[in-house]
C-alpha cells in the first residue's frame, strides 16, 4: 500500500476519538499575540495528547507569531510521496510537526509513513495528534454552506480533510459572502456522488497578507518565549 492511500485509511480512524478535556488556564490578550498562551498550551499538548484542548490550541497558534498559513508548500514530500520512499516521506513530515505542531496534513503523513518503518509509538503519537487536531476542525462547522463552513487555517488543512473523509477535490474558488472569504471545493465522494464544501479563509487569508507585506514574519515554535 502507498504512503497516500495508507494516510486515508489510518486517518479515518480519527472519527472514532472522543471528546477532549478543556483547557482551564485563562490567559491575557498579550499572552495571545505575543505567543505565551500557545507556548504553553503545546508543551501541554507534547506531554498529553489526549487532555488537550484542540480548539484552543489552534485558536492559540492562529494568534501567535509563529502562525504560517503559507508552509504547506512541500515540494520534496511530494517527489517522496510519488516514490513512495517512506523514510523521506517521515523525515519530511515530522521536520515540518517540529517547526509547526499543529499542521495536520504532516502528521497525517508521519503518521503513516512510521508505522510503515515499524516505528509504532512514534506514529501512533502522530495519529493522536491528528485526530485532535481534526476534530477541532470538524467542531468548527459541517461544511455544507458558507454559514456553517469548516474554519480552517490553511489551504493544506483543507485537504487534509478531504484525505480524512475520503473525498477528493475537482475544483476550488475563492467567494465572498456576508463579510467573509470562503473556499468552495467541489467534492466527489466514494460513492460518485458530487457536493460543494465550504471552508472559511478569513483567518488564514489575513495572515497571508500580512506575511506578504511584511507585518509579519512567522517562526517556529521553538522561538516562541516561554
Amino acid at each position: 500500500m502507498t504512503v497516500p492511500s495508507r494516510v486515508a485509511a489510518m486517518s479515518i480512524l480519527a472519527l472514532a476519538i472522543g471528546n477532549l478535556q478543556p483547557a482551564k488556564a485563562q490567559d491575557s490578550a498579550a499572552d495571545l499575540t505575543s505567543g505565551k498562551t500557545y507556548a504553553r498550551l503545546l508543551r501541554a499538548a507534547k506531554a498529553n495528547p489526549a487532555g488537550t484542548d484542540w480548539v484552543a490550541l489552534r485558536k492559540a497558534y492562529a494568534a501567535s507569531p509563529a502562525y504560517d498559513p503559507m508552509t504547506s508548500s512541500a515540494p520534496d514530500l511530494s517527489v517522496a510521496l510519488r516514490a513512495n520512499d517512506r523514510q523521506r516521506v517521515a523525515d519530511i513530515a515530522v521536520a515540518r510537526t517540529e517547526r509547526h505542531w499543529v499542521d495536520l496534513q504532516a502528521h497525517l503523513y508521519a503518521a503513516a509513513a512510521e508505522r510503515q518503518l515499524g516505528n509504532i509509538e512514534a506514529a501512533n503519537l502522530h495519529h493522536a495528534v491528528a485526530a485532535g487536531l481534526f476534530h477541532a476542525i470538524m467542531a468548527s462547522g459541517n461544511g455544507a454552506s458558507p454559514q456553517s463552513a469548516f474554519v480552517v487555517l490553511s489551504t493544506s488543512e483543507e485537504y487534509a480533510l478531504l484525505t480524512v473523509m475520503r473525498v477528493r477535490s475537482t475544483g476550488q474558488s475563492l467567494i465572498r459572502d456576508g463579510g467573509h472569504a470562503y473556499d468552495r471545493l467541489s467534492i466527489v465522494g466514494p460513492d460518485g456522488r458530487s457536493l460543494m464544501m465550504y471552508f472559511n479563509v478569513d483567518t488564514s487569508l489575513a495572515r497571508e497578507t500580512a506575511i506578504v507585506t511584511g507585518r509579519a514574519k512567522p517562526v517556529a515554535d521553538a522561538d516562541l518565549p516561554l
